[in-house]
């Protein structure tokens, strides 16, 4: 007696006969055993007509159940495909510079998103608990709103928002920078420090950000010049050098 012959024992007429409407989806051993088994219970034409009618029952059943799924996949990709192809920076055609900026704005939306949820305590004390606001509380509400405002205007396609967004990237970008090497020098046992891929990655991230945006289809949508973006890409180098400088005078 095979295993088989063991476990078909305890099915159903039902299930025996899904085995037989079904042979290429089971070892042909096993199907024999369905054979088998069925014939040694000696079922009657009425049992056996009944048994046939439920396994046609449920085929009907898993067939509108795949059919509702296929719909509702259908219906998913109809909404988020030309969502994605909106965005895909990857498709060959003449509209990778927006989908470039499309996709900077969908992941800075995330982290815009992210930063209200680390900051929620904040914003409930200021808004909420601080009665006062002094020029600290000020300082840091222009630094968390600086960034919406900068996506704002870059998903408007403003000129500004292009010019704030590189400039971000920029100081960003150096800070990663700051961050990696400082931590290298902080004793891991008192302090808790960033993990240096974190900087690392963030620095890529930013780098990426720079060069979409320096990129001469993306300017154009912009309407900043070749000039334009080396202006300012000079005027933060020599921000950063006076910066450093200074660091090194302390």
């Amino acid at each position: 007696m095979n295993d088989f012959s063991k476990r078909y024992k305890s099915l159903t007429i039902t299930e025996l006969l899904t085995v037989l409407e079904q042979p290429e989806k089971y070892k042909s051993i096993a199907v024999e055993t369905a054979k088998k088994e069925l014939k040694r219970r000696k079922l009657t034409d009425n049992e056996l007509e009944q048994a046939k009618f439920e396994v046609k029952l449920q085929k009907k059943k898993d067939i509108e159940l795949k059919d509702k799924w296929d719909n509702k996949e259908k219906t998913i990709n109809e909404y988020l495909k030309p969502a994605f192809d909106h965005i895909n920076p990857i498709q060959q055609n003449h509209h990778t510079a927006d989908r470039i900026i499309n996709l900077i704005i969908l992941i800075l939306g995330f982290m815009l998103l992210y930063q209200v949820y680390d900051n929620y305590l904040m914003f409930r004390y200021i808004f909420i608990d601080k009665e006062q606001w002094d020029l600290v509380t000020l300082e840091y509400l222009f630094l968390l709103l600086f960034i919406p405002i900068t996506v704002l205007l870059f998903w408007k396609r403003k000129k500004i928002g292009w010019i704030l967004l590189l400039i971000f990237s920029i100081l960003s970008a150096f800070g990663s920078v700051v961050g990696f090497f400082s931590n290298l020098g902080m004793n891991t046992t008192i302090f808790q420090i960033t993990s240096p891929f974190v900087y690392f990655f963030s620095f890529l991230f930013y780098m990426a950000i720079i060069f979409s945006l320096s990129r001469k289809d993306i300017r154009k949508i912009f309407s900043v010049s070749k000039k334009g973006l080396h202006k300012i890409l000079g005027s933060m180098l020599l921000v950063i050098v006076l910066f450093v400088i200074r660091v090194l005078l302390l």
